[in-house]
């Protein structure tokens, strides 16, 4: 497997590592796994063109499939992982509040866990670092998802 030199601090932890994470690409028709990046936690755009991927400390990477070039990449208010592609460069996420927000808490807790701060859920383009917020503040224990609906 072939781990590119210029990844900087991009899964500098996975060195000492027995095994690798690594996101392949299964060809269906052929049946043949080729490598792609070294990563976790994938998201791939709906045309297939890019893959978001992670390392251990949450530094992220968009990969291109046809040249298998990665650059960093980061969006405003990242917090966790992406929840989707929206189109070919513009992802939903979950975010942090924006500045000048008021910070929400969620209505519940628990007895061993205080109460959580709400989070938003936004849409980037990845391209331009422009940012909507889509959703003003959700429990981070909810599940989000995004896809095609009945």
């Amino acid at each position: 497997m072939k781990v590119e030199s210029d990844l900087g601090e991009f899964g500098k932890e996975f060195s000492d590592w027995l095994r690798v994470p690594a996101v392949h690409v299964y060809n269906v028709s052929t049946g043949e796994t080729t490598f792609l990046h070294m990563g976790w936690d994938v998201a791939v755009s709906a045309d297939g063109a890019f893959v978001i991927i992670s390392d251990f400390r949450g530094r992220v990477r968009v990969v291109d499939t046809h040249t298998k070039v990665s650059k960093p990449v980061t969006w405003p208010g990242r917090w966790g992982g992406i929840i989707g592609f929206t189109g070919p460069r513009t992802i939903l996420y979950w975010g942090l509040p924006t500045t000048d927000a008021p910070q929400q808490w969620a209505p519940v807790g628990s007895p061993l866990v205080r109460r959580k701060h709400m989070l938003t859920i936004k849409l980037a383009d990845l391209s331009t670092g422009e940012f909507q917020t889509i959703v003003g503040a959700i429990d981070p224990r909810h599940r989000v998802s995004y896809g095609p609906g009945k």
